[in-house]
């Protein structure tokens, strides 16, 4: 995913296309800054951050720069690439993007929802309340399972 905030015009712009291709147990953010649409930047006391809730419960936050870090300038691709990897499956997320820069705050939001894991077979089902596929031991013999998984 990528958020990118035109210190300009004050929008953000969210490419979440990489989170709707295919599952990936972690939630790869790329957070950049452009300026009147060119990449160079210069930042005066830039902090930045992002809220992460599920049901209104924050499940992850996050701010910038690290402590002793000061920004000065980039024109690179994306000023910090971070990792998100509690994010549970085929749940729906609201996002808070927010940013300070020369006094002024700009702020966004997003609605994502994270993608299942494949199915482990045809057999297996969803189940909302954990989260995960369950094996269908409990409905088949295991017999009817193996042969069922075998022949697929």
């Amino acid at each position: 995913m990528k958020s990118v905030l035109d210190l300009t015009t004050g929008i953000w712009d969210f490419d979440i296309s990489s989170i709707l291709e295919e599952y990936d147990p972690y939630l790869n953010i790329e957070v950049d800054f452009i300026d009147n649409g060119n990449s160079y930047v210069e930042f005066d006391k830039l902090s930045f951050g992002l809220i992460i809730k599920e049901n209104n419960v924050v499940k992850h936050n996050s701010s910038f720069p690290p402590e002793n870090v000061t920004y000065l300038s980039t024109d690179q691709d994306y000023l910090e690439n971070y990792e998100i990897e509690d994010l549970k499956p085929d749940t729906e997320y609201h996002m808070t993007f927010w940013a300070i820069n020369g006094g002024t705050k700009y702020e966004d939001y997003i609605s994502i929802k994270t993608l299942r894991p494949p199915q482990p077979g045809s057999l297996w089902y969803w189940d909302d309340d954990s989260g995960s596929w369950i094996a269908p031991l409990e409905t088949a013999g295991i017999k009817d399972y193996i042969t069922e998984e075998n022949t697929n």
